[in-house]
């Protein structure tokens, strides 16, 4: 898994691919029916959230941002890349096949195309329950393994880790996921009625690249029901 090279790319690339993983057959786990689409929590708070490295890990990047997405709604995404570090004793012990993990989490603000992977209605075959937390997991044909966890019916938290789905189950287990549970349902859900929004993108290993520009669209390229969607327009940029 070469996921250092294009994070940027992964921070679009894991929710869509997550929100393919047996969306047919997940369990009903998100509010019903759905709140309105609200402010995300914005990327410089969520960052936070995300635990540091752990015991021979090293974090490699930490990025994030909030903006406009097709649908003229904010969300919220954050990216953590983790990569195992050998100890200095550890001769003789075996390497792990896990060294990479990439964590995605992603406030969705109650967007229906992005809770849909567990807005379905069908059978609980493919759900776990995760230190009590719901989740879906997917093996790739290229030994790459994809946990994604519902957070309060709100927030999707994907795993990504270069190996089978026991040891990034067990890598998983590690999280707060308690406490991240619990942040996700007490965060604010102040619906959002505006049609311009702050985005915000947060680089937490190399702040020189943070930024911020006021992204908006106009009532000619709102999406009506008979039109498709577009994508907003740039008002400001910095």
């Amino acid at each position: 898994m070469n996921i250092s090279n294009n994070l940027a790319a992964c921070l679009v690339a894991i929710p869509a691919l997550a929100f393919s993983i047996g969306r047919a057959s997940a369990e009903s786990l998100v509010p019903s029916p759905l709140p309105p689409p609200c402010y995300p929590v914005p990327a410089g708070e969520l960052i936070s959230w995300l635990p540091s490295a752990p015991e021979n890990w090293k974090l490699l990047a930490s990025t994030g941002r909030s903006v406009f997405e097709v649908s003229c709604k904010p969300v919220t995404i954050i990216a953590r890349h983790y990569q195992y570090v050998p100890p200095m004793d550890a001769s003789g012990t075996p390497h792990p096949k896990l060294t990479d993990i990439l964590l995605v989490l992603t406030d969705t603000a109650f967007l229906p195309d992005m809770l849909g992977l567990f807005a379905g209605s069908g059978g609980h075959d493919q759900i776990k329950r995760i230190s009590g937390v719901p989740a879906l997991s997917s093996q790739r044909s290229s030994g790459e393994t994809i946990v994604v966890f519902l957070l309060g019916g709100r927030m999707t938290l994907t795993v990504s880790g270069n190996s089978d789905e026991k040891d990034v189950l067990e890598w998983s287990e590690k999280l707060p996921l308690a406490e991240l549970q619990r942040k996700s349902f007490g965060a604010s859900r102040t619906p959002f009625k505006g049609t311009s929004y702050l985005e915000k993108f947060v680089n937490q290993l190399n702040p020189k690249e943070n930024r911020e520009g006021l992204t908006g669209f106009t009532l000619e390229n709102t999406p009506s029901p008979e039109q498709p969607k577009s994508a907003p327009v740039i008002i400001q940029q910095p």
